[in-house]
């Protein structure tokens, strides 16, 4: 069988088809919705809302981690867009968590099991190359002149280490001691 290029439809691929709406042989001239086919195509993208507070660093171009937690399956992604802050429950953009939205792009072909589905996405803003040291960042304190220092404490003495800061996450911070081997994994600052 021959079919007119008429009833022939090209799509763009890799394609993965969402819906048949229409059977074979439907007269689509009559139908109230004349949809045969919902297809889904392109690369892969997941939106969400990054809390205010954690959007510094954030770009697009950065790398980024999507997880789907229920088949435990992760897939690169890259940061594509970040949008100016949006406030909860704006109709008019159907927004229901405040923040700053955020679209991350997987370059893979789409996995048909992860349309629709709540995932986890993981973007890292700075990484360091090896271990460092971290203090809590209530433990850093800073001096009229702009550097900063921890509080060491040993026994009943307390006393002031000078120290570089670096990256920041979940609570603690990244710190060298200015003088070398003033400090060491254990050592005890003073927090608060």
């Amino acid at each position: 069988m021959i079919l007119p290029l008429s009833e022939v439809v090209f799509a763009p691929m890799p394609a993965l088809v969402q819906s048949v709406v229409a059977a074979v042989g439907t007269d689509l001239s009559s139908a109230s919705d004349p949809t045969i086919m919902t297809l889904a195509a392109g690369t892969m993208t997941v939106q969400g809302v990054v809390p205010t507070g954690s959007q510094d660093g954030i770009a697009t171009g950065l790398a980024a981690t999507v997880t789907d937690d229920a088949t435990a399956t992760s897939k690169a992604a890259t940061v594509t867009s970040l949008g100016a802050y949006q406030a909860a429950g704006d109709a008019a953009t159907g927004v229901q968590t405040a923040g700053y939205p955020v679209t991350v792009t997987i370059p893979e072909a789409m996995m048909a099991s992860w349309i629709g589905r709540n995932v986890r996405v993981r973007i890292v803003v700075g990484a360091t190359s090896a271990k460092v040291l971290v203090a809590p960042l209530t433990a850093v304190r800073s001096n009229d002149d702009g550097t900063s220092f921890v509080v060491v404490v040993d026994g009943s003495t307390q006393r002031q280490i000078a120290v570089r800061t670096g990256l920041v996450a979940a609570g603690e911070v990244e710190v060298t001691p200015v003088e070398s081997g003033a400090l060491s994994a254990g050592t005890k600052v003073r927090v608060g």
